[in-house]
């Protein structure tokens, strides 16, 4: 029987690298072609004003206008976004037998149906997707530890890690350039990656501020003599930038005696060198992962329970942990089952659009039971019948449904 998929997408043309594109657009749409394909209804929601703009201001792109033409790109009820969602909701005009949310996107009016949310992943070209949640919220934070082991082939995984490393292929663009000093480069020094001060991921998971992180770690590096090596989000530019740099500026005349460096340097080379890495809960965790590097997390993540990090709420007392900690060939084998774990359980451009789809299948089954091992993507002989709206929709435009009987 054909089933009807909601997927709820954001368009972001400029996302994590211009030449790259925006990989969430980009694997769900060919998922979308395929479950088209295979039979069964797909519904695109687009779910916030941006992303009806971005696809308006390249709309003289010959490719944009035939995924509009294929998909649409109506707006929903006019309203200011509000976080992660708009004031008023753009619902489905039909009804979801599987519901393909972004950042679990109204996830509460999707609650009653086996659904998978996703937002951009941990390294390039990827989207991570869970059952539940993102990061703190995750469904797989409590059994991450030991579900990264289960079926681990570690001569395959080490050969994954190892065309990673070799390819650079962290989430974001990097710099081979070494622009630390020797001395300090050769001198074991403390590393924090920053994010941005105030991303969903800090404001919703951390009771700690980046300000607050990066003067504690100061304070802590001073009193030790050690240098501290910071390296700004890539992603971060213009006054946010200066913002951060400009704190630097501040605390290296103040808590950190002088003894704060700003790298622009390859995250890799700069984890691999440090003595260890402190953070939130970055996405760079995952780059400490593939060099297999000791690293501090003081916020909600995925990785919270897992032999990969060490984990604290308290800055100081986190840090006295770290400055003791011996990183173990355990830790380092958790760290690569986790990568190559999240490699398997993301969608990726680099995957056939069968590929993400049974990724999406592996997520349900994991979480929803029966009702999720019910659910199945494969292709179905019935053709895709639109069926009415559901009672009590009040969606303000009525979105267009593609399947097999109306291609």
């Amino acid at each position: 029987m054909s089933l009807h998929v909601t997927v709820a997408y954001i368009f972001n043309p400029d996302s994590i690298a211009s030449e790259l594109g925006d990989p969430r657009w980009t694997t769900l749409i060919q998922v979308a072609r395929e479950l088209k394909l295979r039979g069964h209804c797909v519904q695109m929601l687009p779910i916030n004003q941006g992303t009806v703009r971005a696809v308006q201001r390249v709309r003289n792109s010959s490719l944009l206008q035939n995924l509009i033409r294929e998909f649409g790109t109506q707006k929903c009820e006019r309203g200011k976004p509000d976080n992660l969602r708009m004031r008023a909701p753009c619902r489905p005009s039909g009804r979801t037998d599987v519901a393909i949310l972004w950042s679990n996107y109204n996830g509460n009016y999707f609650r009653a149906v086996p659904r998978v949310v996703y937002e951009n992943g941990f390294t390039r070209g990827t989207v991570i997707v869970d059952p539940r949640g993102l990061l703190g919220d995750s469904f797989y934070v409590r059994s991450l530890n030991s579900l990264v082991q289960r079926g681990y082939d570690d001569s395959r995984c080490r050969l994954l890690v190892q065309r990673h490393l070799e390819l650079d292929s962290s989430k974001r663009p990097q710099q081979s350039i070494l622009d630390v000093p020797a001395h300090v480069f050769n001198s074991r020094y403390v590393f924090v990656p920053t994010q941005k001060f105030d991303d969903v991921s800090v404001n919703k998971f951390s009771h700690i501020t980046y300000p607050d992180l990066l003067n504690q770690t100061c304070s802590y590096c001073s009193s030790r003599t050690l240098p501290l090596v910071v390296k700004i989000h890539p992603a971060i530019d213009g006054p946010e930038k200066a913002q951060q740099r400009r704190l630097l500026l501040r605390l290296n005349e103040s808590a950190c005696g002088w003894l704060l460096f700003e790298s622009s340097s390859s995250i890799n080379l700069l984890t691999t060198h440090a003595r260890f890495t402190v953070t939130l809960n970055g996405g760079t965790l995952v780059d400490n992962f593939y060099t297999g590097t000791p690293v501090l997390t003081l916020a909600r993540s995925l990785f919270q329970h897992t032999d990969a990090v060490v984990s604290h709420s308290n800055v100081q007392a986190g840090l006295e942990r770290m400055a003791s900690v011996t990183w173990t060939e355990t830790n380092r084998l958790r760290q690569r089952q986790v990568a190559c774990w999240i490699e398997r359980a993301s969608l990726s451009t680099t995957k056939t659009p069968a590929e993400n789809i049974a990724t999406i299948e592996m997520h349900l089954r994991h979480h929803h039971g029966a009702a999720g091992l019910a659910v199945s993507l494969a292709p179905v002989n019935s053709s895709c019948a639109i069926s009415p709206p559901q009672s009590g929709s009040h969606g303000s435009v009525q979105l267009p449904t593609f399947g097999s009987a109306t291609s």
